[in-house]
């Protein structure tokens, strides 16, 4: 399935994340908020927030402490530097 609907979490599980996602995932795991995150990439707080719902979606969790927890813990084929 290239690009599930929206809302339909089990399409996007074991899909690597891209670039960008890994990138505000490892600055997420680092203990930063959204909007620091944002600033420091001089993107929009939406766009973070819009990277961090594919994250969850295609980690297959609802929550960012989660994401953080399931990727350090080594849960998924994510790399995350």
């Amino acid at each position: 399935m290239k690009n599930p609907p929206r809302g339909r979490r089990d399409g996007w599980v074991g899909i690597p994340l891209t670039g960008r996602e890994n990138q505000i995932l490892s600055m997420i795991c680092r203990g930063m908020s959204r909007k620091e995150i944002a600033s420091e990439l001089r993107i929009s707080y939406r766009t973070v927030r819009n990277h961090m719902s594919s994250v969850l979606a295609k980690l297959d969790v609802d929550s960012s402490i989660k994401a953080v927890i399931k990727t350090i813990g080594g849960h998924n084929e994510n790399s995350v530097s």
